[in-house]
């Protein structure tokens, strides 16, 4: 799925310069909230009620959805395990993977038309047996690129 983005008219509802939106919105932290957002909306669907839930989307066919950015890499890991201070673990990575039905990967190299890369459970599987994902549970962008293309 695809999502066009009028840059023109949210830098004008948010006062600011279309250069600046821009560079606002090419965070992926800012990126995967947003991508939440769009994709319960274009699906019918719902987000998460918490935020502390294990899974970002409730879609209308029933599947649970985890939303990741795709910066210079993306991560499957267990969000509670990533960052400052944190460890990636096994356990944690098959708890997160146990708790959806699948990903959702957002590219937006393309700030103008951002895309929605459905990421399933097996596709996972094949990066850790193919040696592209990491201990840390993420794959580079480019090898992941490769790999969908493939």
């Amino acid at each position: 799925m695809k999502h066009k983005i009028d840059w023109k008219k949210v830098s004008e509802g948010l006062g600011i310069s279309e250069e600046n939106t821009k560079e606002c919105f090419n965070d992926g932290r800012f990126m995967g909230r947003y991508g939440e957002f769009v994709l319960a909306e274009k699906t019918n669907s719902n987000r998460a009620e918490s935020e502390g839930a294990s899974y970002d989307i409730d879609s209308s066919d029933g599947l649970k959805k985890e939303v990741r950015s795709i910066t210079k890499q993306i991560s499957f890991a267990s969000s509670k395990e990533v960052g400052y201070g944190r460890k990636v673990t096994e356990k944690g990575f098959q708890e997160k993977l146990n708790s959806l039905d699948t990903y959702v990967g957002i590219d937006f190299r393309n700030m103008d038309e951002i895309e929605f890369i459905d990421i399933t459970k097996e596709m996972v599987s094949e990066m850790i047996s193919k040696g592209i994902m990491r201990k840390n549970k993420s794959v580079s962008a480019n090898k992941f690129f490769e790999f969908i293309n493939d």
